[in-house]
């Protein structure tokens, strides 16, 4: 009996780390495709002047996202309210779930509007 209390407690210590350790790995993709975004976006302003709108218009490159959906490529008009500020964005993706977004702000930081408990534990700033 003693062994199987101790399992259960190592078990229901270990079990939530690894679920914020799988969450840490896709949204690590996430942030990837986000910072490429941004970096395209700014080299699209410096020689058109103004901000894509369209993924199409930018010389970006990545595969297939994983855990993510609708990516939404901004010029700087959507303005998510992240703890009660409001940022230009240049690029926004959804959890495949549902639950999150997350954006890439016009000073290059991965931000997300979810105030959650679970949010706040992936690391994001959440402004």
């Amino acid at each position: 009996i003693v062994t199987i209390i101790i399992i259960s407690v190592l078990a229901s210590l270990a079990i939530p780390r690894f679920g914020r350790f799988m969450d840490s790995i896709k949204n690590e993709e996430a942030e990837n495709v986000l910072m490429s975004i941004y970096h395209a976006q700014k080299s699209f302003f410096q020689d058109f002047g103004t901000y894509a709108t369209a993924l199409s218009q930018l010389e970006v490159e990545f595969g297939t996202i994983k855990n993510f959906s609708g990516l939404t490529v901004n010029n700087q008009t959507a303005s998510p309210s992240c703890s009660g500020s409001t940022l230009p964005t240049y690029a926004k993706l959804d959890s495949d779930d549902g639950t999150y977004s997350l954006y890439a702000t016009d000073e290059g930081i991965i931000c997300t509007p979810c105030t959650s408990e679970a949010c706040a534990k992936m690391g994001f700033p959440t402004y």
